[in-house]
């Protein structure tokens, strides 16, 4: 296994895409709302297309972590 490689429930290797960092973005966007923002760059970088849920997450961090104007900026992606 490559270092960073992300493994699938049997073992295999998958490759990240916006399936597999919309549940991680949503669930830190609660609790680690700064790791949240975090993923979303890093879908970014690697030139993953967000669909809504990934906005929605990254806004509700944005909210979460008191950055309304970062927020906004994020919904404006969208549009």
């Amino acid at each position: 296994m490559e270092s960073g490689q992300w493994l699938d429930g049997q073992g295999r290797p998958i490759s990240p895409n916006v399936i597999t960092y919309n549940p991680l973005t949503s669930d830190f966007a609660v609790a680690q709302p700064e790791m949240a923002l975090a993923l979303f760059e890093t879908m970014q970088l690697l030139e993953l297309v967000p669909d809504v849920n990934t906005y929605e997450a990254a806004a509700s961090a944005c909210t979460r972590s008191k950055q309304p104007e970062r927020a906004i900026k994020i919904v404006f992606e969208v549009f």
